[in-house]
């Protein structure tokens, strides 16, 4: 587990590679072409643990719910 969050933190991030002189044209073009658009904010390694903890506990109790239906409409079918 920590070794999969040393990966997920912001230093563990390599920089890029150069780009390669044969796809120069290409960077340039998109470069000078695009707007700048601000990247989404990025979740720390803290953020990201909640919100999958907090995702996979609506899951849960999203299945809940569904068994606790299909039980009552089970009762009404007898």
């Amino acid at each position: 587990l920590l070794r999969s969050l040393a990966v997920l933190s912001p230093g563990a991030a390599a920089p890029p590679p150069p780009v390669l002189a044969a796809n120069r044209f290409l960077v340039d073009a998109v470069v000078d072409g695009s707007p700048r658009l601000e990247a989404p904010p990025r979740r720390g390694v803290t953020e990201s643990v909640v919100w999958t903890l907090e995702l996979f506990a609506r899951l849960e109790q999203r299945e809940r719910l569904r068994a606790a239906g299909s039980r009552r409409s089970g009762d009404l079918a007898t």
